[in-house]
């Protein structure tokens, strides 16, 4: 029974991640017409953060979510600052190129 109880919350905690991507998702392309293709790295970021903080450092979780989320949050601000906003103006191509482009820059590094 426990290990129903178990998979039962692992599957909420999933689900609710899913659906917070898709809601972060249907946002941004809701309100800017743009697709951000930036959004699934900047949450593996977040993760890898929370990931080195926890294991590597020894931190508490609890202590540690606060660090991951403004990690998260420093970098996305430097992508939103460096790439979206010179491209905001743009035709929705070019926008969602640059949303494109330093997704992909993130993920080959």
């Amino acid at each position: 029974m426990s290990e129903f109880l178990q998979h039962l919350v692992n599957m909420l905690v999933l689900g609710g991640t899913y659906a917070l991507l898709g809601i972060g998702l249907t946002l941004i392309f809701g309100i800017m017409n743009v697709v951000n293709f930036t959004h699934g790295v900047l949450y593996t970021f977040g993760a890898y953060i929370m990931f080195i903080v926890v294991n590597q450092l020894g931190l508490n979780f609890f202590l540690a979510l606060p660090v991951a989320v403004i990690a998260g949050w420093l970098l996305g601000a430097a992508v939103e600052l460096t790439s979206m906003v010179v491209s905001i103006s743009e035709p929705g191509s070019r926008c969602s190129l640059a949303h494109c482009g330093s997704g992909a820059g993130w993920r080959n590094r």
